[in-house]
């Protein structure tokens, strides 16, 4: 693979642990099992809702596999929660301290900074898109989104919630390295 991945953090990427340095660099298959849940009440039902557009449905345990890989300028995230499968496209733009990660879900883009927090990948919304419609930020949920690596486990959390609503549905897992 290049080095998309150092190019954009600069002299950043010594701070990110080495074993997300290795899998950016390499890229590579992660296995393990995650949690997937849904809040309650509306937001529970919205949350239900989100989810099931991309294929996720019961809250529960699931065998995941994650395939990261380079295709030209792009990081493919390659998901499998059992047998659903939900697809990300990752595009480095400008730099750490410039730039941001366009990442698209189908018609949803979002615009991502990242915070390297005690050597982890910390994603923070800049701002969303659905098709060609700039969502305003208050409008779309809260967004927790984190990689760690702890005893060459990787750790990684995404959940959304509304302030007042709580949380929509969250996955979140460790996984090994295959």
């Amino acid at each position: 693979m290049s080095d998309l991945v150092s190019r954009w953090f600069g002299n950043a990427y010594s701070r990110l642990h080495p074993v997300l340095q290795e899998l950016y660099s390499e890229g590579g298959i992660l296995k393990g099992v995650v949690a997937l849940s849904y809040g309650g009440g509306i937001a529970g039902w919205l949350g239900r809702k989100w989810a099931a557009k991309q294929g996720l449905n019961d809250p529960g345990k699931y065998d995941f596999q994650l395939q990261i890989y380079e295709q030209g300028s792009l990081f493919i995230w390659d998901r499998q929660f059992g047998d659903a499968q939900l697809l990300s496209r990752f595009k480095p733009i400008g730099t750490i301290t410039d730039g941001y990660w366009l990442e698209t879900l189908g018609p949803l883009s979002l615009f991502l900074n990242v915070e390297i927090i005690d050597s982890g990948w910390h994603w923070r919304i800049k701002k969303a898109k659905l098709s060609f419609v700039r969502l305003p930020l208050f409008l779309f949920p809260d967004m927790e989104a984190h990689k760690i690596v702890r005893e060459d486990m990787y750790i990684f959390k995404v959940s959304f919630s509304y302030p007042v609503l709580g949380k929509l549905f969250s996955y979140e897992g460790k996984l090994r390295r295959v």
